[in-house]
């Protein structure tokens, strides 16, 4: 029985995830915009949108935290609070994509998620109370 190649979709641009993004298991953070984990809370900017991201690397990950008072704050700010209800906990498996470390000027714990094809965060990843 052989293992189950991991390959990123093939709507992925060259280079993408970038080289320095790894396999890594942590624990992180993601919005969610009900009070339920759905598929819908794992999708990227660019399959929300694919003209007007196609050329943003970074959109074709998610955006997660590393920091658990980073989403607390966050769910304080009107244009978060106004398109998410909550935010889920999950793992990043090493089989589920890779990580990079993208922190912003508002968020230090910011990272990029690029998920395999087939990865699916939604049934691991739970609301957090």
């Amino acid at each position: 029985m052989g293992e189950k190649k991991l390959s990123f979709p093939a709507y992925f641009p060259k280079d993408c995830p970038p080289a320095n993004a790894k396999p890594e298991e942590l624990c992180v953070y993601r919005y969610c915009e009900g009070q339920s984990v759905t598929e819908n809370d794992f999708l990227s900017y660019y399959q929300i949108d694919p003209i007007k991201f196609k050329d943003n690397i970074l959109a074709y990950g998610l955006s997660v935290l590393l920091d658990k008072q980073a989403c607390v704050k966050g769910m304080k700010l009107p244009a978060i609070k106004k398109k998410f209800k909550s935010f889920a906990t999950g793992i990043t498996y090493i089989e589920s994509g890779k990580i990079k470390r993208t922190p912003t000027n508002k968020i230090q714990s910011h990272c990029t998620w690029w998920l395999y094809e087939g990865a699916k965060p939604e049934t691991y990843f739970v609301i957090c109370s």
